[in-house]
């Protein structure tokens, strides 16, 4: 049986949902990760973190009687815009800045001060 597979990496967690040609759900899988704030308003995840967390849910949906060799499509998903901090060899220099973060709450004061609010 062929199945479509959609991936949602979203902020608490990713989810890996296979579906059947007609869009029947057939399986669903769900791993949590941590989120920190080391500071007031700070919002930080590993995004180490995400790939474990998307892996395994897939290993999840393939140890319930599915293969990568069912997949016929794959649809992604994930959480708003986030700042990850990579190096020049693709490794991770910092823990992802979320979208919900607040440490710059004072720039972003400044500049609607300077240009006004957005329409």
């Amino acid at each position: 049986m062929h199945v479509i597979i959609g991936i949602d990496c979203s902020t608490t967690g990713s989810k890996a949902v296979a579906f059947a040609a007609d869009g029947t759900g057939v399986a669903e899988a769900r791993r949590r990760y941590d989120r920190s704030s080391p500071a007031p308003g700070w919002q930080e995840e590993d995004p180490d973190d995400w790939w474990t967390a998307t892996r395994t849910a897939l290993h999840e949906l393939w140890a319930r009687g599915h293969s990568a060799a069912d997949v016929a499509c794959v649809g992604l998903s994930g959480q708003m815009h986030s700042l990850v901090l990579l190096g020049e060899a693709g490794d991770l220099l910092a823990p992802a800045i979320l979208w919900s973060d607040q440490r710059t709450v004072a720039e972003c004061e400044e500049i609607t001060d300077r240009i006004g609010a957005s329409k």
